[in-house]
């Protein structure tokens, strides 16, 4: 799908770096070996380098998504008017545990379609029980770097295949991790998935921290997102959500928590200290009703966060640009005009993004760094007039359509607006099929 890795200058971006004092400035870019060689201006076209003109557009690092579920976007529209364990239980398990090695393919394709295309480079996703070598597989293919892993979910009796013991699970995981951690150049990595506390057993939990510490993994799972859940927790454990996790080991900069909007004060103060990241789903918080977390709370306590949009079917998209708007507009309303301004809703979904995920050479564009970049051109009707404040015109107005060039390690993924070398045609034909067979499987 790709095209083959080659030198590139880009020539005459208005380049947004997300490091330093983020000043925007006219620059020139070369890439070579998959990297950011040199900035500056005016910089001369090497032999055998490729020159791609990007004057009147704005070069920036790729998207990160720390929270999506790539096996759910076959079920997109599936979902709707629910609140989290209803929609789980009566909706999203039944959907999951129909999926097949083919249809599970197919939702992959559909994700990393519609994610390349709306400029996100970089994603932690969460898996459903079986076949997870599929997603790691189209995702090599596809171009995108990906963090992953099956999800666990050993309490309880489920749809479908979703059944598993804790033993199966971690053994199951760590055989996934040792495939495909590194692989395709370390563009490819693995991330331990319980579900949530309510699914899983501590053996499960217990499991995941000690193997993915063993392995350099990160560890990746839901919590404090609804109010039920929470309670549901409380019940079972005697804590909450993340006192219960912290309690067996589960905190830490190499985890991440999904959502986090009920949280108390001894929790938050857990997350500061352990350094536990967050990441902030907005569009799913809402869709779900499951409530809005205290961005500007969490970020002036030190906690850190990132962005993700979830899974399709309580979005409904995979859309970076959305994302960023809400959390940018949805925490005015109690905080005050001021409370995340447009640059700092733009270094969630890039920089701060990257170092949830420890994506150290991704996120910024730094001479070293690797080349996951995104070209967006902005002279569009919804972008205009132009203005000074580029950060502005990117979260709160610029969306799927102004993006023009997304690299992945150097490679152009996506040019002009268009995926290179597959057809959305036949990813939505195959997966308007594919939903046929799960619906189909799920009423046997």
């Amino acid at each position: 799908m790709a095209k083959a890795t080659q030198d590139l200058l880009i020539r005459g971006a208005t380049v947004i770096p997300m490091c330093g004092d983020n000043t925007p400035a006219l620059l020139d870019v070369r890439i070579a070996n998959r990297r950011i060689k040199e900035i500056g201006p005016a910089l001369k076209k090497q032999p055998g380098e490729k020159l791609l003109k990007a004057k009147g557009k704005v070069l920036l690092p790729g998207f990160v998504q720390a929270h999506v579920h790539t096996c759910q976007t076959l079920f997109r529209g599936q979902a709707d008017n629910m609140v989290l364990l209803d929609w789980l239980s009566k909706k999203i398990w039944p959907y999951e545990g129909a999926l097949s090695r083919q249809t599970l393919r197919a939702s992959a394709q559909l994700s990393f379609a519609e994610l390349l295309l709306s400029g996100t480079t970089s994603v932690l996703d969460m898996g459903t029980v079986r076949h997870t070598d599929v997603i790691f597989e189209e995702a090599d293919t596809f171009g995108i770097r990906y963090t992953g892993g099956k999800t666990i979910m050993d309490k309880g009796r489920y749809p479908g295949n979703l059944n598993e013991s804790a033993d199966e699970a971690l053994k199951e995981s760590v055989r996934l991790c040792e495939k495909w951690s590194g692989a395709a150049d370390n563009r490819l990595r693995y991330a331990f998935s319980p579900r949530f506390a309510l699914s899983c057993t501590n053996k499960a939990l217990k499991g995941c921290v000690r193997e993915a510490r063993k392995r350099g993994a990160l560890l990746h799972t839901h919590a404090s997102e609804n109010v039920a859940e929470v309670a549901a927790v409380r019940k079972q454990s005697g804590k909450d959500n993340v006192e219960f996790l912290h309690s067996i080991g589960f905190s830490g900069d190499d985890v991440l928590l999904a959502h986090g909007i009920w949280l108390s004060a001894k929790e938050r103060r857990i997350l500061k200290k352990t350094q536990t990241r967050v990441v902030h789903c907005p569009s799913a918080n809402l869709k779900l009703a499951s409530g809005i977390a205290d961005i500007p709370r969490l970020l002036d306590e030190g906690i850190p966060l990132a962005l993700g949009a979830d899974g399709a079917p309580c979005n409904n998209n995979l859309n970076a640009f959305v994302e960023m708007r809400y959390a940018a507009l949805l925490h005015k309303i109690k905080h005050g005009p001021k409370a995340i301004p447009a640059q700092k809703a733009l270094e969630l979904a890039t920089i701060d993004g990257a170092k949830a995920l420890h994506l150290d050479d991704v996120g910024s564009i730094e001479v070293g760094k690797k080349a996951d970049l995104l070209l967006l051109d902005l002279n569009s009707i919804n972008c205009w007039p132009p203005t000074d404040n580029l950060f502005s015109r990117i979260v709160f107005a610029a969306q799927t359509q102004n993006v023009d060039t997304v690299m992945v390690d150097g490679k152009i993924l996506v040019e002009s607006g268009k995926l290179l070398k597959t057809s959305l045609k036949t990813i939505m034909r195959n997966s308007d099929e594919a939903l046929k067979r799960v619906q189909k499987q799920m009423a046997r």
